[in-house]
């Protein structure tokens, strides 16, 4: 157990951490499970996946591009919201 004065210490070096690097304590402060979001990232990336491999077995160019057009948006949207 930590004494008052460590505790006090320990909450300032936290303090300082979060003001001087806030990209490398939101690392620590995400859940270890996925979050919702990439969950539903995932989910709409696979049911494109799904429809292009679909369409592809059954000869429909039109549903392989749908199909395709469906997993770069979806990586789009990924690596954009990754990057704020």
């Amino acid at each position: 157990m930590l004494s008052e004065a460590e505790q006090r210490r320990l909450a300032a070096i936290e303090v300082a951490l979060r003001i001087d690097d806030p990209a490398f304590v939101r690392r620590f402060d995400r859940e270890r499970l996925p979050s919702r979001p990439t969950m539903v990232t995932l989910f709409a990336f696979l049911t494109a996946m799904v429809v292009a491999v679909i369409a592809l077995l059954s000869s429909s160019v039109v549903g392989a591009f749908i199909g395709l057009c469906g997993m770069c948006t979806v990586v789009g949207v990924w690596l954009a919201r990754r990057a704020c």
